[in-house]
């Protein structure tokens, strides 16, 4: 772990490592000093290189061992051996004022570069589920007490609370904080503008490897979270292209550009894949509203020509109703003027029979007179059988 100047820097007696821990703690039972649990470690051999002792640091074999590692700044790099991680997982876990002590002892991490690679270092290394639990459960303790996550939402977030923030909302909260003005305990002083900026970063990288550690977040999401909030305000100040050359030039860590430029690289990439399925979608949804609109239009034109054909038997059909109407009439009509004279035909010829029925029953019986009324009363009735015939 690459170690800022100030925590390589010699240490007046009663100052806590860091230089910014809270007063009134003792750091000399704080730093990664041989323990109980350490000394068991081979002692430090003295290496001279151009005329200067440098010692090795003891071997790391529990856990807390590590953490005071890491918050005590005495390696540059963080990078434990294998049987170190062996022996931290094998030995026992950290008891309440152990880890009460280490975590105040981690108060001295101000801008939580520390605890950031605390947790890069969990992510890489620790593969055994119970160190990787311990290390998630001491970063939570360490987060939570740190200014920049006391907003209740972001605590929310720490605990898995059904009512915290959204993973956008606890990011956005997160980078809007003014870190120059965080609410540090007393007799602590504020941040200055470089570290003010830097605590932001490393906050903001803290809660993206917590949400990728507790919920599984994938790298491109937080490639995207750190290119809206880093990378891109970070370049805005460099307008010009010398500028933007020089940054380029002058970086210290190549791997992190070649990481970030081969990640957009593949997103360009997959987003060119989806542009050309797009067009290629496009150009078949435009062919097929082509061939649909020429459907429409057929259909169109043949709904037109049934419109008017509906028209037309419209038409004809109130013609043949008038038609029909007036044909009836005239039907009713005739058949009123049939009947009429055919009742006055019949009431004449029976009136002339009646007639001669009374001639018959008269004394002496008039026959002659019945004779001529039953043949004009037969000759009527042919004449009008001979006219319903002529109508008909």
């Amino acid at each position: 772990m690459t170690v800022p100047d100030s925590h390589n820097a010699p240490r007046s007696e009663g100052q806590p490592p860091g230089g910014d821990a809270p007063t009134g703690q003792e750091p000399a039972s704080l730093t990664p000093a041989p323990t109980p649990s350490s000394s068991a470690s081979s002692p430090a051999q003295p290496e001279t290189k151009k005329g200067r002792v440098r010692t090795k640091p003891p071997a790391l074999q529990t856990f807390g061992d590590l953490l005071r590692t890491v918050y005590g700044g005495k390696r540059k790099r963080l990078n434990p051996k294998k049987a170190e991680i062996a022996a931290i997982r094998s030995a026992p876990k950290l008891d309440p004022s152990e880890q009460e002590e280490l975590l105040a002892f981690s108060a001295s991490d101000r801008t939580l570069e520390r605890t950031r690679e605390l947790m890069l270092l969990s992510m890489r290394r620790f593969d055994a589920p119970a160190l990787a639990g311990q290390a998630r459960e001491f970063v939570r303790e360490v987060l939570r007490r740190h200014p920049a996550f006391q907003l209740e939402s972001l605590g929310g977030v720490l605990e898995n609370r059904p009512g915290a923030a959204s993973e956008e909302g606890a990011v956005r909260m997160l980078t809007s904080q003014t870190y120059a003005a965080l609410p540090w305990p007393e007799g602590l002083i504020v941040l200055k503008k470089k570290e003010a900026e830097q605590c932001r970063v490393n906050a903001l990288c803290c809660l993206l490897l917590w949400y990728r550690e507790t919920r599984g977040i994938p790298f491109e999401r937080i490639q995207r979270y750190l290119q809206a909030n880093i990378w891109v305000p970070a370049a805005r100040s460099h307008k010009t292209d010398p500028q933007r050359l020089r940054v380029l030039m002058v970086t210290r860590d190549p791997a992190g550009i070649g990481v970030a430029c081969s990640a957009l690289e593949k997103l360009a990439h997959e987003q060119e894949q989806q542009s050309v399925i797009a067009r290629t979608a496009e150009a078949r949804a435009t062919m097929r509203a082509k061939e649909l609109e020429g459907m429409l239009t057929s259909v169109k034109t043949q709904l037109d020509v049934t419109k008017a054909q509906v028209d037309h038997l419209t038409v004809e059909i109130e013609s043949a109703k008038r038609v029909h109407e007036n044909e009836k009439a005239h039907m009713r009509n005739n058949y009123e003027e049939l009947r009429g004279r055919v009742l006055r035909r019949l009431r004449e010829e029976l009136s002339l029979l009646d007639d001669g029925l009374l001639a018959l029953r008269r004394d002496p019986p008039k026959i002659h007179v019945m004779e001529d009324h039953a043949e004009r009363a037969i000759d009527g009735l042919k004449r009008e059988m001979e006219r319903i015939k002529g109508d008909g």
